[in-house]
């Protein structure tokens, strides 16, 4: 990772005004795929009570990293913004147990042992790219995306 390639991404980003692009690539069993980094709104722990529309969202940047030790985990980690050299928090893809992707809302639902992730764009290749690679990153943990029943609560009450 270089002082160029930063530079280089900044100005990608400030001219045509991405918000995901791909850096280094990395090997996860023997499978290339590239570096996904970019911003996306994390809705905020602890709102269970809360009506889903009325969900506090906090935007982070987030990037999919590789641990340094020999195992080489892959880990989805987050930063209040791109310069951030600590990240707030983050998440092992080994510890996922599932995960659902919500096209209608452009959201990618984490559930790992002590929380749910709740992951959200406003931009749809922004969301295709995100959601295509957790998909992949997945397929290599062996964890299966589960569905995501939707019912409309007018909907059973109209039709009783």
């Amino acid at each position: 990772h270089s002082f160029a390639h930063d530079i280089h991404a900044e100005t990608l980003e400030n001219k045509w005004n991405l918000e995901y692009f791909y850096a280094k690539s990395l090997s996860i069993a023997g499978y290339q795929m590239n570096h996904l980094q970019g911003w996306l709104y994390k809705e905020k722990n602890k709102q269970a009570h809360v009506a889903v529309e009325k969900r506090k969202k906090t935007r982070r940047w987030f990037k999919v990293e590789q641990t340094d030790d020999e195992n080489k985990d892959l880990m989805l980690c987050y930063y209040r913004n791109q310069r951030s050299k600590e990240p707030k928090g983050w998440v092992f893809f080994s510890d996922i147990r599932d995960f659902a992707i919500a096209h209608d809302k452009r959201e990618i639902v984490i559930n790992v042992p002590a929380r749910e992730y709740r992951l959200s764009t406003d931009d749809f290749a922004a969301f295709q790219e995100w959601s295509s690679c957790i998909k992949s990153i997945m397929k290599k943990y062996h964890v299966q995306e589960v569905r995501i029943l939707q019912l409309s609560i007018t909907a059973i009450f109209s039709s009783t």
